[in-house]
């Protein structure tokens, strides 16, 4: 799943990041799960200056929140939902987690919103000095910190697909409009946006791990997946530019840091909406783009709609669906490559058709003990990323979201006491 106002959201996956339900209209909201639906349905190694001893990993959307829906997090917040995160206890008194691994999605047309030219790059510094002060902490606690971008500033974007935009949503531009790949300047603009991640963000006291891109797989995050008969594989094209552009700015900082790719979201169709993990994973490995990333990353879920979502239950569609019972299919398409799994999750408390399926309380618990088990039994994974550490509450123009350990009030779940339990 993944973003609120802050990323993605996932009803199989981050599904168009919670930005798409946090700060959005009413009718804007509605409009964009009835997206999901549509999408998803009806179209045809470097290694980090901490080392981790445990695979278990959280993310929490405060702390990924996209500036241009406030509040953001301050430095005191920052650090009470850290301490929550590791060490320290939770508001009822609880113990911290313990989590050594993290995510930070950092938004692209946020940290540059203007074309950069020679005199003014266009960066956001106040953004920027958010996503240190984050990171620092993370840090100071020995937390592994992913960061990964996401959103496409309209500078970047391929204005030709303005004029075709996904379901019943308007004219013009929009974050997840695929960037102008062809062009040779946004190309440049998206390898300088990675090497200023990598010379902003990592380092000792910052961040060695850097995803490209969040659900690529998705429409909301990557629209089109394919143009007609002509380019069934538009997705992967723009993908794979942007890898070769990512890597390269990141390796230009430090040979040292590690570039992960993939991200993918749970299920794909192969239409304009949504790509198949697999065939995803494959066209990379048939285009011999293994040579730019260190590690690959997948999302997953058990999505909306199976009948069997216990984690060890293959999924409805495993044609298209990749989720832990079936990720040696991924595994397999690379099998040198170390694995992150960095969203993954239950919803319990409520219901929210973006993230996926919803379980009792109890059930949620088991699950995320079943999925660590099953997970650690991989060799070749090196974390697994519960999405997220406390829920998002509704309120008047979004919808809850109920995959937290904690509810929206701080109370832990019993899925707290469980994460704690995992090794």
């Amino acid at each position: 799943m993944t973003n609120g106002s802050s990323h993605h959201s996932s009803s199989g996956a981050s599904r168009g990041r919670l930005r798409y339900f946090v700060g959005l209209s009413v009718a804007a909201l509605c409009v964009a799960v009835g997206l999901w639906f549509v999408l998803f349905t009806a179209l045809p190694g470097g290694t980090s200056a901490v080392q981790a001893s445990t695979i278990k990993g959280v993310v929490d959307w405060r702390l990924e929140q996209n500036p241009k829906y406030p509040p953001v997090v301050d430095d005191a917040t920052a650090a009470k939902i850290i301490a929550e995160m590791t060490s320290g206890v939770s508001g009822s008194g609880t113990q911290g987690l313990g989590a050594r691994w993290t995510r930070v999605l950092v938004y692209w047309d946020q940290l540059q919103p203007s074309r950069p030219t020679a005199a003014n790059p266009g960066w956001n510094t106040a953004y920027l000095a958010r996503l240190k002060m984050i990171v620092t902490k993370f840090r100071a606690a020995n937390v592994n910190v992913i960061i990964t971008p996401a959103d496409v500033p309209k500078w970047a974007s391929d204005s030709s697909l303005w004029s075709s935009p996904p379901g019943h949503m308007t004219l013009g531009y929009q974050p997840f409009y695929a960037m102008k790949y062809t062009n040779p300047t946004v190309m440049a603009g998206f390898r300088n946006f990675a090497r200023y991640l990598a010379q902003q963000l990592g380092g000792p006291k910052g961040a060695t791990k850097f995803e490209v891109w969040n659900e690529p797989n998705i429409s909301l995050s990557l629209y089109p997946q394919r143009r007609g008969h002509k380019y069934p594989d538009y997705g992967m094209r723009v993908y794979r530019a942007m890898l070769r552009a990512y890597y390269s700015g990141i390796k230009s900082v430090s040979r040292s840091y590690t570039v992960i790719a993939g991200a993918t979201a749970p299920y794909g169709n192969n239409s304009t909406g949504a790509t198949s993990p697999i065939v995803w994973a494959k066209n990379l490995k048939k285009n011999n783009m293994s040579r730019y990333f260190d590690a690959y990353s997948h999302h997953p879920y058990t999505v909306i709609g199976s009948r069997n979502v216990a984690p060890n239950q293959l999924p409805k569609d495993p044609a298209h669906m990749v989720n832990l019972a079936n990720l040696s299919v991924l595994l397999n398409v690379f099998p040198s490559k170390p694995f992150y799994l960095t969203e993954f999750g239950y919803g319990a408390g409520g219901y929210n058709a973006g993230f996926g399926v919803q379980v009792s309380a109890s059930l949620q618990a088991k699950y995320l003990t079943k999925a660590y088990q099953m997970a650690v039994s991989h060799r070749q994974v090196k974390a697994l990323l519960w999405y997220m550490m406390q829920d998002l509450a509704p309120a008047p123009g979004r919808y809850g979201v109920y995959t937290g350990l904690m509810n929206a009030a701080g109370v832990p779940k019993p899925a707290w006491k469980a994460f704690i339990k995992v090794h």
